[in-house]
């Protein structure tokens, strides 16, 4: 790596090559020049196959030396969404696992439409994450009923804990309409990190925003969104993940998806290290 992926954690999440198994996901990050990986450990129902590392303590302690090995890191797990019937004791088996595997972020997706309820939950997971030195990132998708940048702030806001952290995903933002200038209105310390994709500047319709994000997403520099303009409205140091599940490329072996997603994204971060040199100097 070089340039600005050199000063701060750059991961690639499961869902970019959800069909590569954890093991295989991770030697194939490495090989791809990411120091990170994000690993779907505990599955939603809809790809409950993929993948169920929590409750399995040897495999997770197996990943992590083989993380250490490739000269990587785990940096984030899924999913730990929260839902109407939020039940903590469900999910420690996911909180050990991530421990285990010596992660430091947790996706957690707001899907209660009750918020005072929501925002209880989010105080509970935090809370017990704490206990295994996880952060939890309030991730909010305009397709759930925490949908916007604003509604996460609102959320990240009332929970109130050291370890609560806004996570943004770029297509989440855009398609959500949120801007720019609402990312640099932000306090610094909110923001988590951040999900790294691209694809066309013109939005689906409403009912398609669940199937662009889950596989019609484009690698960075290959779409229409302002992804310069995004990350330098947040600090240079910031953790980014790319999750970006594409059909493009689906025709490709997922060492492959996986090198071609690292090669853009170095460039990418590559070239804004190079604008920003500029301006500085």
């Amino acid at each position: 790596m070089a340039g600005q992926a050199e000063s701060r954690i750059v991961s690639v999440s499961h869902l970019t090559a959800l069909e590569a198994s954890p093991e295989d996901f991770i030697d194939h990050a490495a090989a791809a020049g990411f120091n990170a990986v994000g690993l779907r450990i505990n599955p939603p129902a809809h790809t409950a196959d993929r993948w169920p590392v929590a409750g399995d303590p040897g495999r997770a302690r197996a990943l992590r030396t083989r993380a250490d090995d490739a000269g990587i890191r785990i940096f984030e797990v899924e999913t730990f969404s929260i839902w109407p019937d939020f039940d903590i004791e469900k999910l420690l088996p996911g909180l050990e696992a991530g421990a285990v595997m010596g992660a430091s972020m947790m996706v957690c997706a707001g899907i209660d439409d009750d918020e005072p309820r929501m925002i209880d939950s989010f105080g509970q997971l935090a809370d017990r994450a704490a206990g295994f030195g996880l952060s939890v990132g309030i991730e909010f998708m305009p397709f759930r009923p925490m949908a916007t940048l604003a509604s996460a702030r609102r959320v990240w806001t009332a929970v109130a804990r050291p370890n609560a952290r806004i996570l943004i995903d770029a297509l989440h933002l855009f398609r959500s309409g949120g801007s720019i200038a609402e990312v640099a209105a932000l306090d610094p310390a909110s923001v988590g990190y951040l999900h790294l994709c691209d694809a066309p500047l013109q939005s689906p319709s409403a009912g398609g925003f669940a199937e662009e994000a889950r596989g019609h997403r484009l690698y960075p520099g290959e779409g229409g969104l302002p992804l310069v303009e995004l990350l330098s409205a947040l600090p240079p140091e910031l953790p980014v993940s790319v999750e970006a599940p594409t059909r493009n490329h689906a025709h490709a072996p997922m060492a492959e998806q996986i090198r071609r997603a690292g090669a853009v994204t170095m460039e990418l971060l590559a070239g804004l290290s190079t604008k920003q040199s500029a301006e500085t100097a």
